[in-house]
């Protein structure tokens, strides 16, 4: 080996070796704590406990602004195509992030958690509601679902009652149907639902709500992550923002503090 190939062999390991330490600690530095643009995050209704306290967080040490928009999944994503937004997207089921991608409308994505969805009534179950089938039998039951087009429990609702051949007489059935899941957890708590589909985290959030046993839901879930939007004018900022929320130091430890579940590892 010559002693020109030395050198270059020895020029490019240094500089690989470079790549892998900036990228160790990016997350643990202080990214440029100077004067830079808000950053917009697009959030599903369902995640705003974890992601207002990482918000305030990242706030106090990057110093950029986090604004919060939460809605229902589906009508984020909306908004993001008709205004071409930038920032991160974070819906509270994967397959928003697809469409997305599909579009152009996002690149890098980072999973946080899952969430499963669960039928659920006020705690002591006052009318004692037996699992699906009473949704569809029990006139007397209020009611609640969320909307298809707007929210992602909505959409996985539809999709499996459309299996059973029940999504008819389900819609029929509702009482309401809202854009959020927080909305139908308010309905529940305050008595103005006696029965409602939201997910997994939100009942063990809400010591006024316990769910009913479902077999119709076993095996469905939905994994949560964060995608940096093509738009985004500090694309930097974004992404920097989407690994911090899905490190194991930063943004893991708040989600398990609010009740979600860690995504396995694949």
């Amino acid at each position: 080996m010559g002693n020109q190939t030395v050198i270059r062999w020895a020029a490019g390991s240094l500089l690989a070796a470079a790549v892998c330490v900036f990228g160790l600690v990016w997350l643990n530095t202080d990214f440029q704590k100077t004067a830079k643009p808000p950053l917009q995050v697009w959030c599903a209704a369902s995640l705003k406990a974890p992601l207002e306290e990482l918000a305030a967080r990242y706030e106090q040490e990057f110093g950029t602004q986090v604004i919060l928009q939460f809605g229902g999944s589906g009508a984020l994503l909306t908004t993001i195509k008709a205004t071409n937004a930038a920032g991160v997207f974070i819906p509270a089921d994967s397959s928003y992030l697809a469409i997305a991608q599909e579009k152009g409308l996002g690149s890098e994505c980072h999973e946080l958690a899952m969430m499963c969805p669960v039928l659920v009534v006020s705690t002591g179950n006052p009318k004692q509601v037996r699992g699906w089938q009473d949704l569809l039998n029990r006139p007397d039951l209020k009611l609640g679902l969320c909307h298809p087009a707007s929210a992602a429990i909505g959409m996985m609702v539809k999709s499996i009652a459309q299996s059973r051949g029940d999504w008819e007489s389900l819609q029929a059935s509702a009482d309401v149907m809202k854009g959020t899941v927080s909305e139908l957890a308010l309905d529940l708590k305050t008595g103005a639902l006696d029965v409602a589909f939201v997910w997994d985290q939100t009942v063990a959030a809400m010591r006024e709500l316990e769910k009913i046993p479902c077999d119709e839901l076993a095996g469905h879930s939905s994994t949560v992550a964060a995608m940096v939007l093509t738009s985004s004018q500090s694309t930097a900022t974004s992404l920097h923002f989407a690994r911090w929320i899905a490190s194991p130091e930063h943004g893991k430890p708040v989600f398990r503090k609010h009740h979600f579940v860690e995504s396995p590892k694949r």
